[in-house]
Parts: structure tokens; sequence; C-alpha cells
């Protein structure tokens, strides 16, 4: 509960008029962001950059998820997707190599609040450059 209350205090405190620019995957991080978003009564948009590669139930999930938020559910198609970049780049990406995040998920919400639901604790790069 107190991180959930710490969470919801720090989503308040930087709300301003512009809605958040939510990173939504689908997955179990992006929606405990989503929900404390509206626990916080914030202001925020849910928005999915299609990777082309998820799971079908995934995919249906995601799609669910947005449709409940009308106006502020926004699901982002790329320009290529991942098998046309493995053809371009002439290798799969790979944990050293992970051109694909670049292309098909990190490049929506510039000049934006982005809330992501990545986890300091997952890496010491991510504790490294949270907040930026």
């Amino acid at each position: 509960m107190k991180k959930e209350k710490e969470a919801i205090e720090r989503l308040q405190a930087f709300s301003a008029e512009e809605p958040y620019y939510l990173c939504y995957s689908g997955g179990k991080d992006s929606d405990t962001i989503r929900i404390l978003a509206e626990l916080a009564n914030v202001n925020f948009e849910v928005h999915n950059n299609h990777t082309t590669v998820d799971a079908p139930e995934t995919v249906y999930y995601i799609r669910e998820v947005i449709k409940q938020y009308g106006n502020k559910g926004f699901i982002h198609y790329p320009e290529k997707t991942m098998w046309q970049l493995i053809v371009e780049k002439l290798f799969p990406p790979t944990r050293l190599a992970r051109y694909c995040c670049a292309e098909l998920k990190e490049k929506g919400g510039k000049g934006r609040r982005k809330v992501t639901g990545v986890r300091w604790a997952e890496s010491n790069n991510r504790k490294k450059i949270r907040g930026l």
C-alpha cells in the first residue's frame, strides 16, 4: 500500500493541464500504471505502439483496453514491421542490438510527460536514467 500511495502522489504532483502520455504495452506493468493513473484521478491518454510481433491474445487485449478510453486511447502503427526491419538490418534484434525498440516502441510522446511501466529494480541502467 505504501508504494501504491507513493506512486499516486507522484502522478498527482507532476500532473498538468496537458494529459500524461501513458505508454501502454498490454503487460502487467502497463496495466498497473494505467490503474494507478485512474486512482490518482489525473488527466492521461493511453498510447500503444504496435510492435507487429506481439501474441494475438495480447493484441486483442490491448485493443479492448484502448477501446475503453475512447478518444483518449490510441494505437500507433509503425512504418515498418519487425520482419521488414530484420531484413533491412540483416539480423534479428539481440540483447545488445535492440534496434527494434527504437523503431517500434520509443518514438511516441516526444515533448510530452511520459509514464512507463518500467521498474527501476529491473536493471541498474534503468535505475540510472529514471525520470529522463
